[in-house]
């Protein structure tokens, strides 16, 4: 607590300072992957120019590698990692960076260890059907979903390709405050968890009583489409709020990851402090 109102008078001192300035289906709108809002001035009723709050810059470095022997692509490597600019708030640049760099340490044995597997598997591939390796695949990708003053959305996608031992898809969802960098709950953005709970959970039934899903949704979807809703699986995007429905929630767990988005237009119990500018 201590450290987060460090960080919020750190900010308001600066504000005084400038003079107060200023591989998955997908349901709705499309989510820009853009994350950066206009920072044109603009201007107060007064007539004075109010500078918009600072905004951290998010890009993706790209880790992506093909894993060979001989000339046969044994495994494929499809991976990028956000990187945090943000000179204005150093403070909030290291908590969000050091929270990936995190993940991407904890990522690391996971990847190598599919890779010694699939190239245990390719050793052990007779002459003969070595022509007709496809090669496997595992994958972590993040998105950026929306990037402002108020906010920072992010994505993330893993995959796995098996080959006959199959393939596996889930994403999660990182939301954080740009002013503290610390993660955004559901208690923070709208203003009645439970009413937002009870939305969203009509809002997946509703998606997944399509005809189009019939086949991957699983029994009993009205009592169990209020897992599919939690602080990993939603985030913001440039239109509206995301909704992750991973495999084995809701679905069968060969299904791919179904994405809700729902217009922030449609989504009255959101705190308006967090409604796009």
């Amino acid at each position: 607590m201590k450290k987060r109102m460090a960080v919020m008078a750190a900010l308001l001192g600066a504000c005084l300072l400038t003079a107060c300035g200023g591989k998955n289906l997908k349901e709705g709108i499309p989510a820009e992957e853009n994350g950066q809002t206009d920072t044109a001035d603009q201007t107060d009723v007064s007539g004075e120019i109010e500078e918009k709050q600072p905004v951290p810059v998010i890009t993706l470095k790209d880790y992506s590698k093909n894993v060979t022997s001989g000339e046969a692509v044994v495994l494929r490597i499809i991976e990028n990692l956000p990187q945090v600019s943000f000179p204005e708030n150093k403070e909030v640049e290291k908590i969000i960076q050091d929270y990936y760099d995190q993940e991407k340490k904890e990522y690391d044995p996971i990847r190598k260890q599919f890779k010694n597997q699939c190239m245990e598997e390719y050793d052990i591939q007779e002459e003969a059907s070595l022509q007709y390796w496809q090669g496997h695949e595992i994958s972590r990708q993040y998105k950026i979903g929306r990037v402002d003053a108020n906010c920072v959305s992010i994505e993330r996608d893993d995959y796995k390709d098996a080959g006959e031992d199959g393939l596996t898809a889930s994403s999660y969802a990182h939301n954080f405050d740009t002013t503290s960098g610390l993660p955004l709950l559901m208690v923070d953005v709208f203003t009645s968890e439970r009413e937002a709970k009870s939305f969203f959970t009509q809002k997946v039934i509703e998606v997944l009583s399509q005809e189009r899903y019939q086949d991957m949704v699983l029994e009993d979807l009205e009592h169990k489409a209020e897992e599919v809703f939690t602080d990993d699986t939603w985030y913001f995007s440039e239109t509206g709020v995301g909704i992750l429905c991973n495999p084995g929630v809701v679905t069968k767990e060969d299904s791919q990851v179904i994405e809700i988005e729902v217009p922030y237009q449609e989504v009255t119990c959101l705190e308006k402090r967090f409604l796009p500018e």
